[in-house]
């Protein structure tokens, strides 16, 4: 049985170093955003896959999921 989850902040830079071996990422600008399950405070760390800026961000807004296994 495969476990999938959604990556830490670690995990999701090493999905954005990877990123052209992976592929299939939203590197467009404005979007482009990915969530991870690094949290703090009502908010959650994100990253945009068009420059590798990770930044953290209301819960509410609008981001893309990427799962790891694990």
């Amino acid at each position: 049985m495969t476990i999938w989850r959604v990556p830490d902040r670690g995990e999701l830079n090493e999905l954005f170093n990877n990123r052209a071996t992976i592929g299939s990422f939203d590197e467009s600008e404005p979007t482009g955003w990915y969530w991870s399950s690094t949290e703090g405070f009502g908010t959650a760390w994100g990253q945009r896959f068009s420059d590798g800026e990770q930044d953290r961000g209301n819960k509410e807004l609008a981001a893309s999921l990427r799962l790891v296994r694990g």
